[in-house]
């Protein structure tokens, strides 16, 4: 694969594409690249780049399933002879393609989870080689408040290439990263950066400090109200960019993991019996504290994302906004 850029600044390597070139890049990409690009409800492994969609709101279910899957085995188990094998997954090269900016800042917060301290082989040998191409937004999402949180529609801080809609017919390219780089085409026209206009947002309060008030608000009435409509589904969480709560089983060959949710109550009882969140709100208060708090206190970086996908899709309508708020004094 050839490329050509107009220098070494990567603030340079600004092109021009129209549908068709993006096609034809995506076919070449797919030599050496598994391409991921959104379908539907969630991202999928592209077989005809001729239907990929540059159009879509967001999808359902986050892309973090791709480096980190819903259901996964980590080892078998070989009882007659008393082998244990780790299943590390294949490594190879992908492309998220089409990631909206708060999925792919959402990306860049597991890796703090999962390459932080410690560093999980599964994730990790998944996210290595992973190129992150971010397809700006032209509008805010429905109950989208990314802007709220540290993000912008226009984000470009986890992309390694930023894709910019400038019209019906052509596209922004910037290549940001060296391993965005690599992916370079001949067939893009070089040209100067475009600034495009990004849309004002609906919801407007600024949640990057909720940590202030939220710190001395453990105890509150706010609690029970919101918790008394919630049914602990987890779609909450399971629907979350950035939630990494997992549960590990044995059968009677292997250990697998699989997504869990801290709304479940089962989710921390102990061996002993003991549940440490007994009651449902203690419950939606550690998910709260969790993305506003918690987080930014280890990490100096809030958990939530703002992609909206807890408010849209909430069955009782809860608006995790909306409690943040009610703790401000």
């Amino acid at each position: 694969m050839t490329s050509y850029f107009r220098g070494d600044n990567l603030a340079e390597n600004v092109f021009r594409a129209n549908r068709d070139s993006i096609i034809k890049w995506l076919k070449n990409l797919t030599e050496d690249y598994e391409i991921w690009a959104p379908a539907r409800e969630r991202f999928e492994i592209l077989e005809e780049p001729e239907k990929i969609s540059l159009e879509y709101e967001n999808t359902i279910i986050p892309p973090k399933e791709i480096v980190f899957p819903q259901t996964e085995k980590l080892m078998e188990f070989n009882i007659s002879n008393n082998e244990v094998r780790a299943t590390l997954p294949e490594s190879r090269k992908k492309v998220i393609f089409g990631i909206r900016p708060c999925d792919a800042r959402a990306i860049r917060i597991l890796d703090i989870v999962f390459r932080g301290d410690y560093e999980d082989p599964y994730y990790t040998t998944r996210k290595n080689g992973t190129v992150l191409v971010v397809l700006t937004c032209n509008e805010y999402c429905e109950e989208g408040f990314c802007n709220a949180t540290g993000g912008s529609p226009g984000d470009s801080d986890s992309a390694d290439i930023l894709m910019t809609k400038l019209d019906d017919e052509s596209f922004q390219i910037e290549f940001l990263t060296e391993k965005g780089r690599e992916l370079g085409f001949d067939d893009f026209e070089a040209a100067e950066k475009v600034e495009p206009e990004l849309p004002e947002p609906e919801y407007t309060k600024n949640l990057e400090n909720a940590d202030g008030w939220l710190s001395y608000k453990f105890v509150s009435p706010e609690w029970d109200k919101f918790a008394r409509k919630c049914i602990s589904c987890g779609i909450c969480t399971f629907l979350c960019p950035t939630c990494h709560c997992f549960d590990i089983t044995d059968t009677k060959n292997r250990r697998i993991r699989t997504w869990d949710s801290c709304q479940f109550s089962e989710y921390t009882v102990h061996t002993s019996s003991h549940n440490p969140r007994p009651e449902k709100v203690h419950r939606v208060r550690n998910r709260v504290l969790h993305k506003f708090l918690y987080f930014k206190e280890r990490n100096n970086e809030l958990m939530c994302v703002g992609c909206g996908r807890c408010v849209r899709l909430c069955p009782e309508g809860i608006d995790i906004r909306e409690i943040v708020e009610s703790m401000e004094d």
